[in-house]
Formats: structure tokens, sequence, C-alpha cells
């Protein structure tokens, strides 16, 4: 009987934890470390792919941490609101980051840049749904 409450108590558990961590709630601070997790993983994807160079990583992370911080405000400010008129907003910030990265590569890495935006770019378009 024991080992059947305690399976009972240990199955429920899991489906709590398992209900809870569909739809987290993060508190600023984890944002941020999430978002500097995933900035690090950008950059040491760009870097291999560009191969870049100490100091354009160094540049290229600041470039990306600046337009990190734009880009959160913008969504915080907006949760719930309009995607459209969202991407209206993020659509200079995209373009003003990509014109000062490609200020930092080389014109081979810009080739390369870009060539890896255009395939990102049809990949999105292609999974996106189409709407009506």
């Amino acid at each position: 009987m024991k080992k059947l409450i305690l399976s009972m108590i240990a199955v429920l558990l899991l489906i709590g934890g398992t209900v809870n961590a569909q739809n987290p709630q993060r508190t600023p601070e984890e944002r941020a470390k999430m978002q500097a997790e995933r900035l690090k993983t950008q950059i040491e994807n760009i870097k291999k792919t560009l191969t870049l160079s100490d100091d354009q990583v160094t540049k290229l992370t600041a470039i990306l941490a600046f337009t990190a911080k734009k880009t959160d405000s913008l969504r915080t400010a907006n949760q719930g609101g309009d995607r459209s008129a969202m991407m209206e907003l993020m659509k200079p910030i995209s373009d003003a980051r990509d014109a000062k990265i490609k200020a930092i590569l080389t014109s081979e890495q810009v080739t390369v840049f870009e060539a890896k935006k255009a395939e990102l770019f049809s990949f999105r378009r292609s999974a996106a749904p189409v709407q009506q």
C-alpha cells in the first residue's frame, strides 16, 4: 500500500512539474540570462561561419547585445499586441544592426553573411504558416 501511495505521489509531482514547465513565467533576470546564453551561441555559430577575428567578435557582441536590449524592450511594451505592428517597429532596428555588422566585416565575410541571412529568411518563409 505504501508503494502505491508513493508511486501516485511521484506521478502527481511529475505531472505537476510538466504542466508548470509548459508555461513558465520568467523574471527579467532569468530572461536576461537566457538572452545572454542565446547571444553566446549565436556569436559562436557566426564566428565559425564567418571566421571572425577576436576584435570582430568583441564588436559583434556589443552590436548584438545592444540590439537584443532594444528588441526586448519593444516586446515587453507590446505584449499581446499586434504582431505586424511589432514587426514594423523592429525592422529599422534589424536594418541598423545589419549595417553595423557589415561595417565590421571584410568583403568576403559580407558575402557569406548575406548568403546565410538569405538562407535563414527563405527557411523562415517556408516554415511560417500562410496568413489569410
